[in-house]
């Protein structure tokens, strides 16, 4: 339940939840050029079921939901 959106050559993938069932905030970048993962900018709340968009050089996180705060409204921007 985690999102995806490609930006370039990279592939960022955010939220959804660990093995044991904890929701993440962490998101992970992978550059298709190198074949190697790296860290991104963690996001300000755990989410899982959330929808990734680029526009305009930067990511968008919408929506989606966590166990905190339940289902989501909110939208956070992520610099690429």
């Amino acid at each position: 339940r985690f999102s995806a959106a490609t930006v370039g050559s990279q592939i960022w993938v955010a939220g959804g939840s660990d093995a044991g069932g904890r929701d993440l905030a962490s998101v992970d970048v992978y550059c298709t050029v190198q074949g190697v993962w790296q860290p991104g900018p963690s996001m300000l709340h755990e989410r899982t079921g959330l929808q990734l968009v680029y526009h305009g050089d930067r990511l968008y996180a919408a929506g989606g939901y966590c166990r905190e705060h339940g289902l989501l409204g909110s939208v956070e921007m992520l610099r690429v």
